[in-house]
């Protein structure tokens, strides 16, 4: 590697709720929250990504969907699984313990300008902003507070730092001396890339940076040539078929839901069957305590389902505005909350909305988008809009000769034109996996996708999943499918990672690697001839 060893080489995953981080040698990435708290300005306005994500009621089709879901499980069961729920329901109601700590005054200033990854869940951020840069695979732009470009940059920028100095020990005065591989989503934006690859090469200086997409990463990580991935993170699932360490554009398909939206299911459902304690959806740490809930009791193993009672607790800091009593002093405190949750077939009925449409609309309106054609880079003279410009030109003016097909080709308008380009309806898992496959022209490929059907991500740890999803698309295609089991270490929330990890040691990788200086020099073109996918 021209002097360089695995402890100089880094691999980074961002993703919407965490991000990964590690050398190459490290068995398995470390896993931080991938957010910052700003304080906000004295008057400033208030955000907080999420309240975005809050549920609504029920329609009327989902509120049906959701109650056939239900009688088609109690069918199948005992009815003694019901009377047991409801033992359970009654031992548990109500019991919810409170304890509070109070916590010493730190020397140091506790209002500091940001707060990032875990930081956020040790301080009071009631006077802060709450920012997730990435959404879904992209950056997270929109029209509210933080929401501009340079916003969102140079968030992602303070949590980069944060994360690799604290927990690989990397000063950033020493960050040039270091190679990072960056994931980016299979079905990706050539504008976020490009604004990455230069927060990683011109903000924080790294030495050079290697693009990587998360599907073929995905395949190294899991020793498969060719498979049809499945990647469920928080905020969406993406399906592609690779071979060969190549993702095919036509294969790409990435839905916008994900676990987040089975951790809302779940509460809602967990709900109205006496939900013992009253989480904030808008809290951070009540977020992430549902997280660790839909982790726990989820399950697609309808036989194996059973009323269970789990043990809970979740801990929230509280500051100087909190009521004061002579039991009670003044200063921070730890408010830690302990509760018992007995669950039940709404642990399955929340994960069946991965196939149900009706239940896939519940945090709004979700769409499966498409890999659009090139816009074009002003910095990149041979992009696909420039190359199908010159070709209708070339073309018109008998420069050369082509057939009528690829002229009509080039010259049809590209399915990114318009406000909803590159969407389609929403689709649930199976049939999104299916699509994906079908639009392989090889019919012998397409038998070798089925075969080798690969979930993988944070989703993909949801239990009984891979059996469901095999009879799920073994009940539509002759011959069957297969759905891959990987028994690594690391989990499968870390299959790509993996696969950074393992190409960036790899001999014939070091071509691709785009040093400083040509970033700054030739900018995003430079993509183009070194990346292992294609650019246009």
């Amino acid at each position: 590697m021209d002097g360089w060893s695995d402890s100089n080489v880094l691999v980074v995953q961002p993703g919407s709720l965490h991000i990964r981080v590690g050398f190459v040698s490290d068995p398995a990435p470390h896993k931080l929250l991938h957010c910052i708290a700003r304080r906000r300005k004295q008057g400033g306005g208030i955000y907080n990504e999420l309240t975005a994500h809050q549920g609504q009621a029920w329609s009327a089709r989902q509120q049906q969907a959701v109650e056939a879901s239900y009688q088609a499980l109690r069918h199948n069961r005992d009815e003694v699984a019901g009377q047991e729920k409801k033992v359970l329901q009654q031992n548990i109601k109500n019991n919810v313990t409170l304890t509070e700590q109070v916590l010493p005054e730190d020397i140091k200033d506790r209002h500091p300008e940001y707060l990032v990854g875990e930081e956020v869940l040790e301080e009071d951020i009631s006077e802060y902003n709450l920012h997730f840069p990435i959404k879904g695979g992209e950056l997270n732009l929109h029209s509210g507070i933080g929401g501009s470009l340079a916003s969102v940059l140079e968030d992602l920028t303070r949590i980069w730092e944060h994360s690799i100095s604290t927990v690989l020990g990397i000063k950033p005065a020493n960050f040039s001396n270091y190679r990072v591989v960056l994931l980016i989503p299979a079905l990706y934006s050539r504008s976020h890339v490009k604004h990455m690859m230069t927060v990683l090469l011109d903000g924080l200086a790294f030495q050079a940076a290697l693009p990587l997409q998360e599907d073929v990463a995905a395949t190294f990580g899991s020793g498969n040539a060719a498979a049809c991935v499945v990647d469920i993170g928080h905020e969406k699932v993406s399906v592609s078929c690779v071979e060969d360490a190549i993702s095919l554009s036509t294969s790409r398909l990435s839905l916008t839901y994900g676990g987040s939206l089975l951790t809302h299911l779940l509460h809602k459902l967990s709900q109205a069957q006496g939900f013992p304690y009253d989480a904030d959806c808008s809290s951070l740490p009540d977020i992430l305590l549902l997280n660790r809930i839909k982790e726990i009791v989820c399950s697609l193993d309808h036989e194996g389902v059973v009323s269970k009672e789990h043990p809970f607790s979740v801990s929230k800091i509280r500051s100087h505005d909190i009521e004061r009593s002579a039991s009670s002093p003044p200063g921070r405190r730890m408010s830690t909350f302990t509760f018992s949750l007995a669950t039940h077939l709404e642990a399955v009925v929340a994960p069946l909305a991965l196939f149900q449409l009706e239940l896939l609309e519940y945090l709004g309106p979700h769409y499966t988008r498409t890999m659009l054609r090139d816009q074009g880079d002003p910095a990149d003279p041979h992009s696909g809009l420039y190359l199908q410009d010159t070709s209708r030109r070339y073309i018109r003016t008998g420069d050369f000769q082509a057939d009528d097909q690829d002229f009509d080709e080039v010259d049809q308008p590209g399915e990114n034109q318009g406000p909803d380009a590159g969407t389609l309806p929403i689709t649930v898992l199976d049939q999104a996996i299916l699509r994906s496959i079908s639009s392989i022209v090889s019919e012998d490929l397409r038998r070798r996708m089925l075969m080798n059907v690969l979930v993988v991500g944070g989703g993909a740890g949801l239990t009984g999943l891979r059996g469901y999803l095999q009879k799920k698309l073994n009940s539509q295609i002759v011959g069957g499918v297969e759905v891959l089991r990987d028994t690594r270490e690391g989990g499968m929330d870390a299959v790509s990672w993996r696969g950074g990890a393992i190409l960036a040691a790899m001999e014939t990788s070091q071509e691709l690697w785009i040093l400083r200086d040509e970033w700054i020099k030739f900018g995003v073109k430079i993509i183009r001839e070194r990346s292992l996918f294609s650019w246009s």
